[in-house]
């Protein structure tokens, strides 16, 4: 097979196999997840109702969102106010004249009238 000889940690992936390090491992991709299980390519896609900014370990991350100058960073829970497909490269604010003080929205149709 193709195995790296250090495989990359959950979260990253390698561009080839035969990495001499972990340090040679990338961050696993926006919107996608690297459990560890396949050393040169993301194992899925996040799950809706979760954002994955890159380096996710998980399908579904449950950290608390942060938003730093304006973007929300990390893999996080979908954060208040916002949405996120499945895959989705970043949170999605709820249509105008909508809201939503929950997090893990999945689609806009979840957006409460304000």
């Amino acid at each position: 097979g193709n195995k790296l000889a250090h495989p990359c940690p959950p979260g990253t992936l390698g561009r080839d196999s035969g990495l001499a390090s972990p340090a040679q491992c990338i961050l696993c991709p926006p919107g996608k997840y690297c459990d560890g299980t396949e050393p040169t390519k993301f194992t899925g896609e996040c799950n809706a109702g979760h954002f994955c900014g890159g380096g996710a370990a998980t399908p579904s991350p449950a950290h608390t969102p942060v938003l730093i100058n304006g973007t929300f960073t990390g893999n996080t829970r979908c954060p208040m106010g916002h949405y996120c497909p499945r895959a989705t490269l970043r949170p999605q604010p709820c249509p105008p004249g909508t809201w939503s003080s929950l997090l893990e929205l999945r689609a806009s149709s979840e957006c409460m009238k304000c």
